[in-house]
């Protein structure tokens, strides 16, 4: 490990966590370091005592450090430009410039993308007067969602509504945040709506190579009930998408990187939406993103072959074709619940009674199978070296098996050897897939 090259990854949560796990899977990579990190990268690696914010600093330590490839993972800070004030410093930076980052950034701007493109995207309308919004959601019965035009709100800008009353509450909620709002209608019916997917591919100017599909669960509560989160849990594969992956691609991720004019580096993400009945656009794109999704990387990267991962990104890094290069899977499914402080998505009295609260069960002889893996997100070490609860998605529990039946069922049961009272989870992350499959397997 120590002769190989050396890595940086800017970030505290599960997604860094996961890369990192990833990185140190690569013969080629020597030493980790991840800034600031947390207990989990930490035994990974070196944590860095930087602020994702302190661009400054983060290039003064690559340069002394010698690092041979930059990873970060928020686009936060992609929107700021940090790609390209790394690759002014001649350093390697896996993400892409902050012209193109925009397109997950401007809400609008993406959209705009996709028209270009040819893409199927929902009907949507931008309004700065909340009256003016809710008098357009009255016009028309059909399910809404309600976005902010900023992308930069940790994956909780983004808000389907089943029923008219819960978008026109939405839309005051959104006003107090923002000046100016999207509106986007969908075809859901009867309160449905319908099923979303994530498609991830790492890209290097117009060649690119797709992660898995898979699923986001959103939603606080079971049955995908509750407020809006950053994500509760995700699985994959996605059943939904399975036999249309080489449409998605062609007709939806190629046109994506045709209109971005070869210029998109880094993880190129894309919200779809089921469309059914539609023979034509069987999906539609939501959103676009410009970084690898959290949750959805975890149990992408629990069922990945990780030879190869390295190398993939500082090719991309260094805008060298990726067409050679190629990504190996193990069999079967795999599923990531997160524990959550249990205030979360507030930010109340509640959460921050929360805070500092120990976890235990770390050493049950249960994590020691290769099918299960534990990321760090919302923790910290208190004065006694003890992990501690530190933020709001605190811990992803990830979990694989032959099928989605036997990664949940681990997931449980992985679940129940964590200990802490200041925790809660969702118990039916991939629950769709796991009715089909029950179908499935019984006709």
């Amino acid at each position: 490990m120590v002769n190989g090259d050396s890595v940086l990854i800017i970030g505290s949560g599960g997604r860094e966590h996961a890369l990192a796990w990833l990185l140190f899977k690569s013969e080629d990579v020597g030493k980790i370091f991840t800034a600031p990190g947390n207990p989990g990268t930490e035994q990974l690696g070196t944590n860095v005592n930087i602020p994702p914010t302190d661009f400054e600093g983060l290039v003064e330590f690559a340069l002394k450090e010698k690092i041979d490839l930059v990873v970060t993972g928020s686009e936060s800070q992609l929107g700021k430009g940090i790609v390209d004030i790394f690759q002014k410093n001649d350093i390697n930076i896996y993400g892409p410039p902050q012209k193109m980052a925009q397109i997950e950034v401007d809400k609008i701007y993406g959209k705009e993308i996709m028209r270009k493109a040819g893409i199927s995207t929902p009907i949507d309308w931008i309004f700065k007067d909340p009256e003016e919004a809710k008098a357009k959601i009255l016009e028309d019965p059909k399910n809404t969602v309600v976005k902010h035009p900023s992308g930069d709100m940790g994956g909780k800008g983004v808000h389907p509504c089943a029923t008219q009353e819960e978008a026109l509450e939405e839309v005051d909620k959104m006003f107090e945040i923002a000046d100016t709002i999207i509106i986007e209608q969908f075809a859901g019916e009867n309160g449905i709506i319908h099923e979303e997917a994530s498609c991830m591919v790492i890209c290097s100017g117009r060649s690119y190579i797709p992660l898995l599909f898979s699923q986001d669960h959103k939603k606080e509560g079971e049955g995908d009930t509750g407020s809006n989160t950053g994500g509760m849990g995700a699985y994959a594969p996605c059943e939904i998408t399975r036999g249309y992956e080489k449409w998605i691609l062609k007709k939806i991720v190629e046109p994506t990187l045709k209109v971005l004019t070869g210029q998109f580096y880094g993880t190129l993400y894309i919200a779809l939406i089921r469309n059914p009945g539609n023979k034509e656009w069987p999906f539609q794109v939501l959103e676009y993103n410009a970084r690898f999704g959290d949750p959805e990387l975890q149990p992408i990267a629990i069922l990945m072959d990780a030879t190869n991962f390295y190398h993939i990104l500082k090719a991309s890094a260094q805008h060298e074709n990726l067409s050679d290069l190629k990504l190996n899977w193990h069999p079967g499914a795999a599923l990531c619940t997160v524990m959550a402080n249990r205030g979360y998505p507030r930010k109340d009295d509640f959460y921050q009674s929360n805070l500092n609260k120990l976890i235990t069960g770390f050493d049950d002889p249960y994590f020691q199978q290769p099918w299960v893996t534990i990321f760090h997100a919302g923790t910290a070490l208190n004065e006694e070296g003890q992990i501690v609860v530190e933020g709001g998605r605190v811990l992803n529990v990830t979990t694989r098996g032959k099928d989605i039946i036997e990664a949940h069922q681990r997931c449980l049961e992985a679940l129940s050897k964590i200990e802490c009272e200041g925790l809660r989870y969702r118990s039916d992350i991939g629950y769709r897939d796991i009715e089909r499959f029950k179908a499935r397997t019984k006709s």
